[in-house]
């Protein structure tokens, strides 16, 4: 993997961490790239609940993402148009990327 992307996976992590209160237990944030759009959903829950929380991550995350995006589409098939990113409180992530189909 390239080592870029992987500094970028960490200040993401840190960023989204960053943006939460101290009691969080997990958190997921959502973004969809489009031509000079950006949308962003992000949730957290606190570890004595079931409900989810909205949050606005830090502006560095959202930097972070697009930089990871950019790297990522310089490569066959790494053109992603949305990601989901998940951590939780131990550090523990899992990114998941959507990429557009060709139309037929």
């Amino acid at each position: 993997m390239n080592t870029e992307m992987e500094k970028l996976y960490s200040l993401i992590g840190q960023s989204v961490a960053d943006s939460l209160p101290a009691e969080w237990k997990n958190a997921q944030v959502s973004i969809a790239l489009q031509k000079g759009v950006i949308t962003v959903q992000a949730f957290y829950w606190l570890e004595q609940e079931k409900e989810r929380h909205s949050f606005e991550p830090e502006f560095a995350a959202i930097r972070h993402f697009k930089a990871l995006h950019e790297i990522m589409s310089k490569t066959p098939k790494g053109d992603w148009k949305s990601a989901k990113f998940e951590i939780n409180k131990a550090g523990h992530f899992d990114f998941s990327f959507e990429y557009e189909q060709a139309a037929a």
